[in-house]
């Protein structure tokens, strides 16, 4: 679930809009950006008090949580399966956190074999948009950006300016940079890259 990573007042100063007619269209669009920046930074945009499942290949011990920054572990559950009805927690003695960046170290004995984690824990980029615009101001801001540009696409089909595409002289012609799959504009891309999840 992904929170509103920008606001429709911010849109409609940057598109310079005063009236209420675009509002489920602005609404609309900013949905669509949040839940595409979300997917790429590969994060949960939301703080909340979440359950989840980890798997962990052999020889690994470093977990790197999907709801970073964390504000608290709950419990850490280690088996075999993804069955955790029976299992205990485990002994904190047998973990190191880093809850900044969402990072659990596991002290294991045997990690040779291929098992599961279960973490319950508090966690995620903010609990509001409100929150996530003064905390990521820079991801806001990229956030803006793709929504205006979608907004005068929609408004203007055929006669928008648009970043869809740049073009840039090549000596004897000209090449197009076209954005990848996602349908972001380059700099938002190294601005979601900068901020992406780390998995180690």
């Amino acid at each position: 679930m992904a929170i509103d990573l920008t606001d429709a007042d911010r849109i409609k100063r940057r598109a310079r809009i005063t009236d209420t007619s675009l509002d489920p269209l602005i609404a609309e669009i900013i949905d669509e950006v949040s839940e595409t920046f979300e997917y790429v930074m590969a994060r949960h945009t939301l703080f909340l008090s979440r359950i989840e499942i980890y798997e962990l290949p052999r020889f690994k011990r470093l977990i790197s949580l999907r709801g970073a920054p964390a504000t608290l572990i709950t419990e850490i559950k280690h088996a075999t399966t993804r069955d955790f009805d029976a299992v205990t927690a485990m002994d904190v003695t047998l973990y190191d956190t880093d809850l900044e960046a969402g990072y659990i170290r596991l002290q294991l004995s045997s990690p040779y074999r291929p098992a599961y984690i279960q973490v319950t824990y508090d966690g995620g980029m903010a609990t509001d948009t409100a929150a996530f615009i003064i905390a990521f101001p820079q991801i806001a801001a990229a956030a803006d950006r793709e929504c205006v540009e979608r907004l005068n696409k929609s408004r203007h089909p055929t006669g928008a300016p648009s970043l869809r595409a740049t073009t840039r002289g090549t000596g004897g012609g000209t090449a197009t940079l076209q954005r990848d799959d996602w349908d972001l504009m380059p700099s938002t891309q190294r601005i979601l890259t900068a901020y992406r999840k780390r998995i180690i």
